[in-house]
This record gives C-alpha cells, sequence and structure tokens, in this order.
C-alpha cells in the first residue's frame, strides 16, 4: 500500500473510532475465520506440516474423527468424490470436507513455506482446489495488523487499525459464504501469517479483543 493511501486509511480508520461506538463483543471468543491461501485448477491436493502443538481432524458436522500429536505431513485431496485426509498413523475419507482443527492456541501448520496459526480444509468448488486456513478471529489477527499499516506506527494508531481490522472480518464472515470468508491478499486484507507477527502487533489486538465497530 503506497504510503499517501495509507495515511489516508488511517486517519479515515482513527475518525471512525472516534465517530462510532466501539463495542467488546464476548462472543468472539473461539469465532473462527476462513481464509482463502492458495487455489488450484491443476492440483487436487494439498500437503500441510504440523509445526506445533496438536490436531483434531473433524467432519463437517464437527465430529472429531481422528488425531495427530506430533509434528508430521498430512496430506489433504479429492479423488473419486471423496475427501481424503492422510498421515503416517492413519487415513479419514468421506463425501463432505474435513477440517484440520487445532486442539489448543500454540498449534501451528505450514503450507507452501508459509507458517500459520489455526487448521486447514480443502474445499472444491468446481475444477478448483481451495486450501483455506481456519483460524480464531483473533490469531487472525495477528497476521493482519502489520501487513496492513506496517510496523513502525503508535500504539494507539495500531489498537485503531486491529478494531477495523477485527470489524472487517466480521463483517465478512457469513453462512451464506460456502467456501471460505476472505482471501489472504488485498482483495481483502493482506494476511501474512506467523511471519507476519511481532509483540506490538500481539499486545494490539489483545488489549482491544473482541472490540468492533458498529
Amino acid at each position: 500500500m503506497k504510503r499517501s493511501a495509507l495515511l489516508l486509511f488511517m486517519t479515515f480508520a482513527l475518525l471512525l473510532v472516534i465517530a462510532f461506538p466501539v463495542l467488546a463483543v464476548d462472543e468472539l471468543s473461539g469465532y473462527d475465520v476462513r481464509v482463502l491461501l492458495s487455489s488450484s485448477s491443476s492440483s487436487r491436493s494439498y500437503t500441510v506440516r504440523i509445526e506445533a502443538g496438536e490436531y483434531l481432524v473433524l467432519d463437517d458436522r464437527g465430529k472429531e474423527v481422528g488425531y495427530i500429536d506430533t509434528m508430521q505431513d498430512v496430506t489433504f485431496s479429492y479423488e473419486e468424490d471423496r475427501y481424503w485426509v492422510e498421515w503416517e498413523d492413519d487415513v479419514v475419507e468421506s463425501r463432505h470436507p474435513l477440517t484440520l482443527y487445532p486442539d489448543d492456541t500454540e498449534s501451528q501448520i505450514s503450507l507452501n513455506g508459509k507458517t500459520y496459526r489455526g487448521g486447514f480444509k480443502l474445499m472444491m468448488n468446481g475444477d478448483y482446489c481451495y486450501g483455506i486456513n481456519v483460524v480464531d478471529i483473533e490469531l487472525y489477527l495477528y497476521g493482519v495488523v502489520g501487513r496492513e499499516m506496517g510496523y513502525n506506527y503508535h500504539t494507539e494508531a495500531t489498537k485503531a487499525q486491529a478494531v477495523a481490522s477485527r470489524s472487517y472480518a466480521l463483517a465478512n464472515c457469513s453462512s451464506d459464504n460456502v467456501y471460505y470468508d476472505v482471501t489472504a491478499t488485498t482483495a481483502s486484507q493482506v494476511y501474512g501469517g506467523c511471519s507476519a507477527e511481532t509483540d506490538a502487533i500481539i499486545q494490539a489486538v489483545d488489549d482491544t479483543r473482541g472490540q468492533v465497530l458498529f
């Protein structure tokens, strides 16, 4: 984002915080955002690596159908009208998408050389295969705020960006979205995963936890 556009956005964000009520929404605790990380029309599989923590494999109803407790590769694929998740100890298949879901907030996965908090799922949309990061909205913001505004601004400006980014993400989360809520690019908000995090960004997100604009 160019500096002039960034300054304009920051001014707008600060004005929003002044002009509109900022409310804390307790229900946001544990609220997940589905972020489109990758899309392919030539491949029907993704392999992610568990970098930290423990993971559950959940079916489309949220029922546990698998458990992974060590660092290893997990392959998602779609073949013969079935979704497959395979790791070194087991394989699960289903007619509906399966989700690799974190068992704790410190769990991390990597895809294509980038590390992300939260979990992962594969979804098919016609000929397109989507790789989606399923992540708690607060942990998602850790990887967004710095990418959207930079890293050398006043603490209060960073907090304003956290509130604006949280509000944007929440506004785009809907049951009407079949595949994902936001992308990881400028088409939505730029999301860099763990590499975009700093202590200051994490603190700004934590200090405004659950706060959104109405």
